[in-house]
Order: structure tokens, then sequence, then C-alpha cells
């Protein structure tokens, strides 16, 4: 293992997701976001799938009970889901879906989302990760440059979650106020 250190909130967002398969119009494929007191909710798709997620804080999700589609009802969010078949859908629990980073010591360079992964909504990890491997062949100091580079993207991304978060409607709620202390503290740092 290369990484010393992970960075992330201490209570991370956590996506649980359901794909549908079927035929779908362009309403229905259009995507859909919703905030809510403990996370968000989205609904995108093709002519043929939809994604329907909701990322929560890992505590919320250990103290809900019941199924996606009834945490979707309760959080006031259920026309994500409306006449749609979830039941017929696949399962999934994704990982963090929050912004996080790790750090280590020695040769290895982090690439991706091993050097930045944001939020699974924003991610764009392959091509980020292509871009950063690309980008240390462009300078005479491409370990340097490329840390340079990854620094400023990290504190961009803080930076601009942090403005985010500040006009969230949910902004109060301890779940947003955490992620945005946690950005606040390496933003200072």
């Amino acid at each position: 293992m290369t990484a010393r250190r992970r960075w992330l909130p201490d209570n991370p967002g956590i996506l649980h997701g359901i794909v549908l398969h079927g035929s779908y119009s362009r309403a229905q494929q259009a995507f859909r976001l919703a905030a809510l007191p403990t996370g968000y909710a989205y609904r995108l798709g093709t002519a043929d799938a939809l994604m329907i997620g909701l990322v929560q804080g890992r505590e919320q999700w250990r103290e809900s009970q019941g199924s996606l589609e009834s945490g979707l009802r309760n959080a006031g969010v259920s026309w994500l889901v409306a006449g749609l078949r979830c039941d017929e859908g696949e399962r999934s629990i994704g990982g963090v879906a929050s912004v996080q980073w790790t750090e280590g010591d020695g040769q290895a360079i982090r690439i991706g989302d091993g050097a930045l992964a944001r939020d699974s909504l924003a991610s764009q990890g392959i091509a980020n990760g292509i871009s950063a491997a690309l980008g240390l062949f462009e300078s005479a100091d491409p370990d340097g440059a490329y840390r340079a580079r990854i620094d400023t993207e990290r504190v961009t991304h803080l930076a601009t979650l942090e403005r985010l978060f500040t006009t969230c409607r949910y902004g109060a709620h301890p779940f947003w106020h955490d992620y945005r202390l946690f950005l606040g503290q390496h933003l200072a740092a």
C-alpha cells in the first residue's frame, strides 16, 4: 500500500442506487437532482437504462430502514421514481461519494481518483486520470509540476464545494455543516 493517509469527511456520503433497464423517453432520461438534508438524490439515463441514486451520510444509512424507494419517499423526492418499476432494477451500493484523496511517501505518483476523487456526479475520474498521466510527460520536472497541479485542483474543487454549501438549502443540517467544516479545515491548511 502506498497511501500513508486517506482524507475524507468523518461522515462521508455513500451511494445506494438502482439501475433500471427498458425503453425510456427523453423526459425520463433527463438529469434530475434534489438536495436533501443528509445528502442528495438523482436520476439520469439513456434510451435503455436509468440510474437512480441516493447519496447520504454513512451514519444516516446505518440509521435508515427500508428500501431505497422508501428512503426517496421519506425524503420527499418520490417524483424521481414515479411511474418506474424499481423492484425490477439492479441494486448497487457504491463507495464513498464525497470528495477524498490520499497522501503518501515514496515514489508512487497518484493519478485520477487516487489523487483527488470528487463526488460521484462531478467526478470525471477516467478523464482526470488520463489527463494526469499525460501531464506527467509535459514538464522538465514532471513530478513537481504534477504535484503542484493536483494541489491546485484540490484547492479549487474544495473551495467550489464550500461555496456551494453556503447556498445549500440544507446547509445548516449537521451532515452538510460537518462536510463544510472538513472542507474549511483543508482549505486553511
